[in-house]
């Protein structure tokens, strides 16, 4: 059976973010720090028959960096292809209260390139009134970590209340640059895994991630090396890649650092707008996803022990056989 990675991440979702005292501006804040927690829980969903059933990791693999599970030659053509990123050389003005940190500092990020063809446009579509038709529609961003599975929030694909709301549709889209949906194309997912704990209120913004596995390979020249990050150092240069609302469907990323973090989350000055929870947080690694935002600092989730692992604090990686 071949085997492919599912690195399970954390994305916080906006309404429990919402509900947490914005950190200090202080670049010497430091986030509670929060310890490991003994999370056990998982539920799993088929996107054709819409079961949920437990979920138990099948093998747990001692690694430390999802790169570890390619092959040499498979690294190294992946670091050939990782583009050098571009810099922003404008300075456009502030275009809102929240989200853009100081100057707009976003610049395109080309999709037939790496990391970029990575970077996934997800639109979700949910019933909220039990008729079966869609009600709304949520567009955020993903990331591959290999061919077919991909890491991005849960409020982007699971309901927070699940006897209320449904997902009706949801389409992942690659390599878009374009001012319409029209005439493109998209895969649907195969099953995705997620926490029980998000759906508990007291807890959720710790629990909002999602791994998606999908019904189509997905060959692109790059996968996104995903480490483990708790307490992941402050001041260091990280990018976020994704698909702001504001700019159609195109992809845009943005320059920043680090500004504080603790076991679960992250403080950063990137730039981010609506449509980029979900967004991976990287430099030559990837070590969150961006999640929240507001006018002083932006927010992001990391990866922590206990979300590689899924069900043994000491493993750090999850292996699934395909089926």
């Amino acid at each position: 059976m071949k085997k492919n990675i599912i690195i399970i991440s954390i994305l916080l979702t906006l309404s429990m973010i919402l509900m947490i005292t914005p950190l200090s501006a202080s670049s010497n804040t430091v986030l509670e720090n929060n310890t490991n927690e003994n999370v056990s829980q998982f539920l799993e969903c088929d996107y054709v028959t819409r079961e949920v059933t437990n979920y138990t990791p099948l093998v747990t693999n001692n690694v430390e960096t999802t790169w570890e599970l390619f092959s040499d030659n498979d690294i190294a053509l992946m670091e050939a292809s990782y583009n050098t990123h571009a810099t922003n050389t404008t300075n456009d003005p502030i275009i809102m209260p929240q989200d853009i940190i100081g100057n707009n500092d976003m610049f395109d990020a080309p999709p037939i390139s790496a990391p970029y063809s990575s970077v996934a446009y997800l639109s979700a579509t949910f019933d909220s009134n039990g008729d079966g038709s869609a009600d709304y529609i949520m567009s955020t961003t993903g990331f591959l970590v290999s061919k077919n599975v991909l890491v991005t929030s849960a409020q982007g694909v699971v309901p927070r209340d699940t006897t209320t709301t449904t997902l009706v549709e949801l389409r992942i889209y690659f390599g878009l640059d374009s001012d319409t949906l029209s005439g493109t194309s998209y895969i649907h997912p195969r099953r995705w895994t997620w926490s029980t704990a998000w759906h508990d209120s007291s807890n959720s913004w710790k629990y909002d991630y999602c791994v998606v596995e999908l019904w189509d390979d997905v060959m692109q020249p790059y996968y996104f090396n995903c480490v483990e990050s708790s307490n992941t150092s402050p001041q260091q240069n990280v990018y976020i890649s994704g698909y702001p609302s504001d700019e159609q469907y195109h992809q845009k990323a943005c320059h920043g650092q680090i500004i504080s973090s603790n076991y679960y989350n992250c403080n950063f000055n990137n730039d981010m707008l609506s449509g980029m929870h979900g967004a991976p947080i990287y430099n030559s690694s990837c070590i969150g996803i961006a999640t929240y935002r507001s006018s002083t600092f932006n927010m992001g989730n990391l990866f922590a022990e206990h979300i590689f692992n899924l069900r043994l604090c000491h493993n750090k990686w999850l292996i699934f056989d395909e089926k």
